[in-house]
């Protein structure tokens, strides 16, 4: 059984932790890419500055056979909105995907016609299926930052490697 030492902790007034070591334990954990049953939790209405778009910001459990193992947070809009493209954002798609997973019977129509409140509510009350992404923050080509997935094991471990922030990204959302 080894012995326990007492000291003066005022001698170790000069030391530190290690920059790294401390930014590696404070990173949140991040669950790898997949499929994952979600159960939302709680939704907020949210506007940015920059932005008169109103957004439901969602906050859900991540749950595996019926057990939390983590939390995730995403966006989605009931205001049409496209890309360059011409193509519906991912803010809409997953308003659509959540209409679609509450109100299978329904038609696009009766869908579309489900005030916010009630579907905000009703997206508490049922379990989703999500897609989500362990995705990384990374410098782009022309500079600029954004996020990219890995697609291989090796890609994946080249991104840890560099250090670069994980982020868990809700890309789709189905019923269960």
């Amino acid at each position: 059984m080894p012995q326990i030492e007492i000291f003066d902790i005022d001698q170790a007034f000069g030391e530190f932790a290690s920059a790294t070591a401390v930014e590696e334990a404070n990173r949140f954990r991040t669950l790898p890419t997949g499929d994952y049953t979600i159960q939302v939790t709680k939704v907020v209405g949210q506007k940015f500055s920059n932005d008169d778009r109103a957004l439901a910001h969602m906050t859900a459990d991540v749950l595996i056979d019926g057990v939390k193992k983590g939390t995730v947070f995403f966006n989605a809009s009931w205001i049409e909105r496209r890309d360059g493209s011409g193509k519906l954002d991912g803010n809409f798609n997953r308003w659509a995907q959540i209409l679609r997973s509450l109100y299978p019977d329904l038609d696009a129509t009766a869908r579309a016609a489900k005030v916010v409140g009630e579907v905000t509510k009703d997206v508490q009350l049922y379990p989703l299926r999500a897609h989500i992404t362990e995705s990384f923050r990374v410098q782009r080509v022309d500079g600029t930052m954004g996020y990219t997935t890995p697609r291989t094991e090796d890609e994946l471990k080249a991104l840890r490697a560099t250090g670069a922030e994980a982020k868990n990204m809700v890309w789709s959302l189905s019923k269960v």
